[in-house]
């Protein structure tokens, strides 16, 4: 039997590929509300971008679960997602404090909000199992068997390349560790390229 758990969605981080991969084993997805699902089959919910202080409810009883990304390589992947074809752009708007909006969500979710959004609670890391995009197979592996779930290889989904004009300068790396500071504390600084 399937350990009942809660899939945290983060943006760019392999959700899509996760996503897909319930929805082949987990049974025909059933809408709990707006944005929350449950996969019968595998006793998993996801919450479809909710922030940590939105979901933190629903984690009684469950296995709470996320995949995280290095800081970097997820904006580039941001970028790339939204069309800028220029890094220094994209973090400028960052700077500025701008919203990446996530369209399907609504105006309000900051797609390009640091991780932490989805995976801290009061600073603390909120899951019971963080995951890594860049070891997205083997991690998802151990996953499975934690959870009592069918080894099953993952889709790779919304791999996009990544064109920019320019490359990350030691200007616009200050600015992402300040805004992304809590990024940076929460995932160590192995997630730090230097």
């Amino acid at each position: 039997m399937p350990m009942p758990s809660l899939f945290v969605m983060v943006p760019r981080t392999g959700n899509t590929s996760i996503w897909t991969w319930l929805c082949s084993h987990g049974g025909e997805p059933i809408e709990l509300g707006p944005n929350r699902y449950r996969f019968p089959l595998l006793d998993c919910v996801t919450t479809m971008h909710w922030p940590a202080k939105t979901w933190r409810r629903l984690a009684k009883g469950r296995f709470v679960f996320g995949f995280c990304r290095d800081t970097y390589t997820r904006l580039e992947s941001i970028a790339a997602y939204r069309g800028y074809s220029s890094l220094a752009r994209f973090v400028k708007h960052i700077r500025q404090g701008c919203i990446v909006p996530m369209l399907k969500y609504g105006p309000k979710m900051n797609f390009a909000a640091p991780q932490a959004t989805w995976l801290a609670w009061e600073k603390t890391l909120a899951v019971d199992f963080l995951g890594e995009q860049e070891r997205l197979d083997q991690d998802f592996a151990r996953l499975c068997v934690t959870l009592g779930w069918p080894e099953r290889k993952l889709p790779h989904k919304n791999h996009r390349p990544r064109t920019f004009s320019d490359g990350w300068t030691d200007e616009m790396r200050r600015v992402v560790q300040s805004v992304y500071r809590e990024d940076f504390l929460l995932l160590g600084d192995e997630k730090v390229k230097g």
